[in-house]
């Protein structure tokens, strides 16, 4: 949203004038490009202040392993290879039950059988299709 009213200020701004060109010896710059560039900057400066808050939403401190050794310090966290085992196993069964091929055969004997295809869709009945016992009736 800033982003959206920065943007909306600055072409007020410089279709008023109050944006100047830039003619320089080597160089001549429009107002569009001027304002482009303070619209960029202030992006760049958003941004920073966006990360800040994002770190500070979204902390790494709920990632790590709460126990703690004897001395009362973090114990070591999981090596990174039993860690990715483990949500590789977990993604992989997650996988297997969505794509499970008794459940898609199920599904389509379901959804294919003579006693489904009485259901019809609630907008064909709304805009008056005729409809009796879940057949299409001509109007011809």
């Amino acid at each position: 949203p800033f982003l959206l009213f920065t943007g909306m200020l600055l072409a007020i701004l410089e279709k008023c004038g109050a944006i100047p060109k830039i003619n320089s010896a080597d160089v001549s710059v429009g107002e569009g490009t001027v304002a482009a560039g303070y619209q960029n900057f202030i992006i760049c400066i958003e941004m920073f202040f966006a990360a800040l808050a994002l770190r500070h939403a979204f902390t790494y401190k709920v990632y790590v392993d709460k126990r703690l050794d004897a001395q009362g310090r973090c114990a070591p966290m999981k090596s990174i290879s039993s860690s990715l085992k483990e949500t590789m196993k977990s993604i992989s069964s997650s996988l297997k039950e969505t794509m499970n091929p008794h459940d898609i055969v199920q599904d389509a004997i379901h959804n294919f059988s003579p006693a489904y295809q009485q259901y019809t869709q609630q907008s064909t009945l709304e805009h008056g299709t005729p409809w009796r016992n879940g057949h299409i009736i001509s109007r011809t």
